[in-house]
Order: C-alpha cells, then sequence, then structure tokens
C-alpha cells in the first residue's frame, strides 16, 4: 500500500477521542425569578420516600437562606416547592412558598414576593389549613409597603391583624400588628402606630419578632420625637 494508506491503517488502531460532556439535569426546572409557580394537569404521584427526601431537600435550602447564602437558596426552594405542588404535598409547598416570599422581600423584590404569595395562598387553600392565609395577608402587606403602596399596605394589614384576633391566633396577631404599624409609620401616623404596635401582656412570642416588635418602637420613638423611650427601647433591643 501507499504511504498515505499506511498512515490511514495505523489511524484505525488508534481509539478516537470522545469530548467530556456533563450529563444533562432533569431534575424539576426553578421558575425564572419572579414567576408563580405553574400547578401540573395531573399529580406525579410520589415514590417510597420520596416526599421525605423533598422535605429534606427543602430544609437544607432554607438553612441555606438562612445562612445568608440567598441565591442557591432561593434556586434550591423554588425547584423543591414545584415538585412538592406536584406530588399535592400543598402544606409543605405552602410553607416553602411563604419562606421564599420572606427571602425575595429581603432581597429587595417585593413584587417577585407577591408572585410567590399568590401561589402560596392557593396552596394553603388547598390544604385546608386558613390560619396560614393570615401569614400571606400580613406579608403581602409588606410587600405593598415597600412598593409604597401604602394604602393597599393598610387594607392588607388590617385585614390580616382582624382575622388573626379574630382566630384567636396570638402569635399571628403579634406578626400582623407589626406590620399594620410599619405601615403606619411610613405614612407619619406615629401616634396610631405605636398603638398599633402594643401588644397584650404576659403573652410569649417567638425571639425574632419580639426584636423586630422593639426596633419597630424604637423608630416610632424616634418620630414621636421622644429620644429617651428611644434609647429606651434600642437598649432593650441590644
Amino acid at each position: 500500500p501507499s504511504r498515505a494508506g499506511r498512515s490511514l491503517e495505523r489511524r484505525r488502531d488508534v481509539p478516537l477521542p470522545r469530548v467530556a460532556e456533563q450529563s444533562a439535569d432533569y431534575s424539576v426546572g426553578a421558575a425564572p425569578e419572579g414567576q408563580p409557580f405553574a400547578f401540573a394537569s395531573s399529580p406525579q404521584w410520589p415514590s417510597r420516600g420520596e416526599l421525605a427526601s423533598l422535605r429534606c431537600r427543602m430544609a437544607a435550602a432554607i438553612g441555606l437562606v438562612d445562612a445568608g447564602r440567598h441565591a442557591p437558596g432561593i434556586r434550591q426552594l423554588r425547584s423543591t416547592i414545584g415538585a412538592l405542588a406536584r406530588r399535592h404535598d400543598w402544606a409543605r409547598a405552602r410553607d416553602g412558598a411563604l419562606k421564599l416570599g420572606e427571602a425575595l422581600l429581603r432581597r429587595g423584590q417585593p413584587r417577585g414576593a407577591q408572585a410567590v404569595l399568590d401561589e402560596a395562598r392557593e396552596y394553603g387553600n388547598r390544604s385546608g389549613e386558613q390560619a396560614s392565609l393570615i401569614d400571606v395577608t400580613t406579608m403581602y402587606g409588606h410587600a405593598w409597603i415597600d412598593l409604597g403602596r401604602l394604602e393597599e399596605a393598610e387594607i392588607s394589614t388590617s385585614s390580616a391583624l382582624g382575622a388573626a384576633r379574630a382566630a384567636n391566633e396570638h402569635t399571628r396577631a403579634a406578626s400582623a400588628s407589626c406590620a399594620l404599624a410599619r405601615c403606619l409609620f411610613w405614612r407619619g401616623h406615629y401616634g396610631d402606630a405605636e398603638i398599633a404596635l402594643e401588644q397584650p401582656r404576659g403573652l410569649p412570642l417567638p425571639p425574632q419578632l419580639t426584636l423586630a416588635i422593639t426596633r419597630l418602637a424604637a423608630r416610632i420613638a424616634v418620630g414621636r420625637g421622644d429620644l429617651t423611650a428611644a434609647m429606651a427601647h434600642v437598649t432593650d433591643a441590644l
């Protein structure tokens, strides 16, 4: 054979290189930021242990958000909430959506938070637990405040406060009254804000909520020109 033919034969004996390629990710896709989740037309019934795995995944995502790793935590929350909703685990999907809405509010994305809260409301309706709708309405009020829509915020927070008191949910009532007081503060109604922030004595509240109430009380006192009270609240917060 010719020199070209012998060269070709030698090439055939050498294995061809293969391009290294990562396997495609076919896991549940995350919705674009600020976009609501789409409900599946038919549920995907979970296999054995799948719901427990998804719940652990959601807990890990919440841990990332709480640790300040918002970007990966939010991505993981979105995908997990969608997977839980497709499997009709409405209660867990609702809890995840509430946490996601809170994270988006902290990141200054009130419109995105409201889109997520709309889904949380739907999940709450489907789960049959009405008390969680108070949380949705309260957070919606915070989003309206961040958007500068103070009239809508006052309507939303007042509605949440009334519903919480009617249901005898004192922790949710305290959270809603804090949101209402924040709205009134930004409207310049410092006296009304101080009244709205007053809590019944002797009822235990979560430490994070207690801190939020104390910090807001200090701001309201500054607005009223009572610097002595403001410093007292700051000392309590510290």
